[in-house]
């Protein structure tokens, strides 16, 4: 244990190059190019001229310090997952920049790209936890090779150390040395999403990108793996930007809040602030249909109408506004800018 303690020290909590955000994210965007529903006759006449821009992520901009936990919230298919995606250049982006530490990963605009080997050296202070641990896991390799993967192309430590360290590691996540000659079949799926944690934490990263870590989980298991995540934060001084749509676990997680709706971040604030006075109507309906903790804590639930619409065909004006029941005339024509209402809070709506 001590041996780890001294290598994350070593090769992790080095603070003289320090800077103010660990992770800077300006104006990403990803657009990917999707076919029109029933017009095949004019695919395969036209080719490529007729597919359309499917705005998954449309101009996010955020910043994370060192040691913070940011949230992003939204319902599903607002571009959460493949704004996180898009930062590591697991997908690549269609516009925007991000820098991490100070070194610009990309600058789509400038036509800056960092290097590929470089970019390499980069990702062991940038891992991701996916979000389903039955699928991010290969079902052939053992968990020793799983863990060990990443320690290998890094070198992190000498090839007689592996193993030890994959024990180490695998012991803070809460497994046992006899699991590292096990499959993935034989963990259930609290055990696997801690396999894919400790996997991400085996090359001594600074940043984790959490994608639902906890969405395909029980209850209680939820429970332990944010415990556990938590813990590792404190003791590694980690750095999350926790992805997720279950509101209820992102308030008792995260420092900050950021809420995507339709590709766009359309609320931003300290989560103490958002959740006790929600400025967009879109984070009052979701902050609305949280579960009470007591049947006498009455609060009428806003019920949004209609569908989140196409990204491949938003509406003019305020994207939220076909089913906003507070909109008028000029939410239909103007789309509203990310502005800092309060100190700290910025939100883009009309009648914030």
């Amino acid at each position: 244990m001590d041996n780890l303690n001294n290598l994350y020290e070593k090769n992790q909590f080095n603070i003289k190059n320090k800077v103010d955000n660990l992770l800077e994210v300006k104006d990403l965007k990803k657009y990917f190019k999707t076919r029109e529903k029933f017009n095949l006759k004019r695919y395969f006449k036209y080719g490529k001229k007729s597919l359309l821009d499917s705005k998954a992520v449309d101009g996010v901009s955020f910043n994370i310090k060192e040691g913070q936990i940011l949230g992003l919230v939204g319902e599903s298919g607002c571009g959460k997952s493949t704004t996180g995606k898009s930062i590591l250049r697991l997908i690549e982006p269609t516009f925007g920049s991000v820098r991490f530490n100070g070194k610009t990963l990309f600058d789509v605009e400038n036509k800056i790209y960092m290097d590929k080997n470089e970019l390499t050296y980069l990702r062991k202070d940038i891992q991701f936890i996916f979000q389903n641990p039955y699928a991010s896991l290969n079902p052939r390799m053992k968990i020793e090779r799983i863990v060990s993967e990443g320690i290998k192309k890094h070198n992190i430590v000498s090839k007689f150390e592996i193993k030890d360290k994959c024990q180490e590691i695998l012991s803070l996540c809460g497994l046992s040395k006899a699991d590292l000659s096990k499959f993935p079949n034989e963990f259930s799926g609290g055990q696997r999403q801690r396999i894919v944690i400790a996997r991400a934490l085996a090359v001594n990263p600074k940043f984790v990108v959490c994608d639902e870590p906890t969405a395909a989980l029980d209850v209680s298991i939820q429970s332990q793996i944010l415990n556990l995540m938590l813990d590792l934060k404190d003791k590694f001084q980690l750095t999350y930007l926790f992805i997720s749509h279950n509101l209820e676990v992102v308030r008792y997680v995260c420092d900050s809040i950021c809420v995507m709706y339709l590709g766009k971040i359309v609320e931003k604030s300290k989560t103490q602030n958002l959740y006790s006075n929600p400025l967009h109507p879109y984070s009052r309906a979701l902050i609305s249909c949280i579960p009470k903790n007591h049947p006498s804590d009455k609060e009428e639930k806003i019920i949004l109408k209609g569908s989140v619409p196409s990204s491949s065909n938003i509406p003019c004006g305020c994207r939220f506004n076909t089913r906003c029941p507070y909109k008028d005339k000029y939410c239909e024509i103007v789309e509203p800018e990310l502005k800092e209402i309060l100190p700290g809070h910025f939100v883009a709506c009309h009648k914030a």
